[in-house]
């Protein structure tokens, strides 16, 4: 199966109904021939992976899967699990790195090119890709006689530790993993069993899995002779010191044991409810904690749940932790919640902004994204705090309106019905209220959503979709301007000057130093797009601005053909929400492919 038929499948997949083939021939930019042909290779591959769910073309309907029962899961697991099978720039990607820092052996352009079964012109896009990537860690590949990637020891380390799983964690796990696990996996285990005995707590599974894969990082570089260098004696857990010395036949130094245990104490424990009395936070992560959900309650003024500022410095403590030790970590889902909560994750951003001591702390990107995750039951109640007024025209019984009534308000409580009345009290009520609920064909020309007198789920969704039009009506009233341009960046430090020119043209007072640090939190990569969004009271006015690259650019990894930089002025939590409906309803438009 080859990248296009994985798109289709992953497509199909998300689709419950039979999809007309133009339709398809329109989404993905192919012939109806090339559909048909895709269709049969997909299913000759379920058939060779002993998957009996199959695609089914029906005269005048289309295409659809059809799905086995529990199958779909493991469709969905084969395709991320073989993605290297399919994705050759990934399993490029993993080899070419496994060579160069698990190898002994030296490789040129030649050599390198040659073992990835590619050629030398391929090879050096391929570089140019995994030199986005080794940026974030202040690494770099020289190209001398022989290809070498240079840089600080421990940050090589954490680099295969984050990308590895980034790029394809299930491929990771499959295809990749027993190169650093291979036999070991029994004594690290027993050594990580120590370390959650030592501290008195346990891990989370991933972390776990990290610990492991770290371990056999640690060891493999070791034998190659790229050891950490000892600074001083080490007086930690002699008992873990000696059962690798013994094992694997080598010295393990003292600045080697410190970095792992810096290493597992920057780990995510496991969730219990005991941890809310037993985690010791410090005075700084309390006094931080406490501007925090001081600026909290001065912008938005809902109470937090109790609990809540106790969580949130339990993960302000943690994160502090692994920016003092250095300790990039991988959040899987950080771009999927930044762009589905994104109203959540800019208000956060903008109150870590605001103070100056929470701004200072300069806290890794995807450590902001778990303090918003934390943070979104909170919002999701000031979201419910915006309502909309009602009429419900009934014709029906008195007892079935009044229950009309009690089972719209139960599921959907930012709906207030403030009148029931007939259809002839309409014009009196227009005024009062947003819309109408009715339960017949409504003859007058108002805003009405018509739902069964049972109210069945099905309504209630019908509600809610009307609602989330409503909203998008409103934000229209004062559209956003949206501008368009070309430009040619040659890397990725004059494409972010350039950005920082349309950021100033909005906002005078901000400064280079500034918009560079703020940009790696506020920036998400979808696909070929990189999407920057701000939220400043600062900005003149809300702008948003496309940009098209006439230069791909690799930016961590992705190649970047797009870009679009958003700046909202500081309003209320809804008029943001609603103005990020525009900024979606742009991206939808013009950028179809992302949406």
């Amino acid at each position: 199966m080859n990248q296009r038929q994985r798109k289709l499948l992953l497509y199909l997949l998300s689709q419950k109904h039979y999809q007309p083939i133009q339709e398809l021939c329109g989404e993905f930019g192919f012939s109806e021939k090339t559909i048909r042909n895709d269709i049969k290779a997909i299913n000759a591959y379920l058939h060779m992976n002993e998957v009996t769910s199959r695609i089914q073309i029906k005269r005048g309907s289309g295409v659809r899967m059809h799905l086995m029962e529990r199958e779909e899961e493991y469709v969905r697991y084969l395709l991320e699990s073989r993605v290297l099978e399919i994705k050759p720039d990934l399993d490029r990607f993993y080899h070419g790195m496994i060579l160069l820092l698990f190898r002994q052996e030296p490789y040129t352009m030649d050599t390198l090119a040659d073992e990835l079964y590619t050629n030398r012109l391929q090879l050096k896009e391929d570089l140019l890709c995994w030199e986005s990537m080794l940026r974030m860690f202040h690494l770099k590949i020289t190209k001398g006689t022989h290809l070498h990637i240079d840089g600080d020891e421990r940050q090589l380390r954490l680099f295969v530790l984050y990308y590895f799983y980034q790029r394809a964690d299930k491929a990771m796990i499959m295809s990749i993993e027993p190169v650093f696990l291979q036999e070991h996996q029994s004594l690290f285990r027993d050594i990580l069993r120590l370390y959650e005995d030592a501290y008195r707590y346990r891990f989370t599974v991933n972390a776990l899995h990290h610990f492991s894969i770290y371990l056999g990082v640690m060891m493999k570089r070791i034998q190659m002779g790229y050891g950490l260098q000892e600074q001083t004696p080490y007086v930690g857990n002699r008992r873990v010191h000696t059962m690798l010395q013994d094992y694997f036949h080598v010295d393990v130094n003292g600045e080697e044991m410190r970095f792992l245990e810096q290493l597992i104490e920057s780990g995510a424990r496991q969730w219990n409810r005991s941890m809310l009395h037993e985690f010791v936070v410090n005075e700084e992560t309390r006094q931080l904690t406490a501007r925090f959900f001081a600026l909290l309650k001065q912008e938005y003024h809902g109470k937090p749940d109790e609990e809540l500022p106790i969580l949130f410095s339990i993960l302000l403590q943690t994160a502090m932790i692994r920016k003092h030790h250095a300790m990039r970590v991988l959040h899987y889902n950080d771009t999927q919640v930044k762009f589905d909560s994104m109203a959540e994750f800019l208000s956060v951003m903008r109150l870590f902004h605001k103070d100056e001591k929470l701004r200072g702390l300069q806290l890794y990107e995807s450590e902001y994204t778990r303090l918003s995750m934390l943070l979104l039951p909170y919002f999701h109640q000031l979201d419910m705090q915006v309502r909309f007024r009602a009429g419900m025209i009934v014709n029906c019984s008195l007892e079935l309106a009044y229950y009309g009534r009690m089972r719209i308000s139960e599921a959907l409580p930012n709906i207030d019905i403030v009148r029931i009345l007939t259809e002839d009290e309409i014009d009196a009520a227009a005024a009062e209220v947003d819309f109408f609920i009715t339960f017949d064909y409504l003859h007058k020309q108002v805003p009405n959503v018509e739902i069964s007198s049972m109210i069945q789920d099905s309504d209630i969704q019908k509600l809610q979709l009307f609602l989330k039009q409503l909203r998008q009506q409103r934000s229209a009233l004062q559209p956003i301007s949206c501008s368009m341009c070309a430009h040619h960046a040659a890397d990725e430090d004059a494409l972010v000057s350039y950005l920082f020119q349309c950021y100033q043209e909005n906002c005078k007072t901000g400064t280079y130093e500034e918009f560079t640090a703020m940009l790696p939190m506020h920036r998400l990569l979808l696909r070929d797009c990189m999407l920057v969004v701000l939220y400043d009271e600062r900005f003149s006015e809300s702008f948003i601005s496309m940009i098209a690259l006439k230069k791909q650019l690799y930016i961590e990894g992705k190649g970047i053909r797009q870009v679009c930089l958003a700046g909202f002025v500081h309003t209320s939590y809804e008029r943001l929400q609603e103005q990020l409906m525009q900024l979606k309803e742009c991206l939808r438009k013009q950028l179809p492919h992302l949406m």
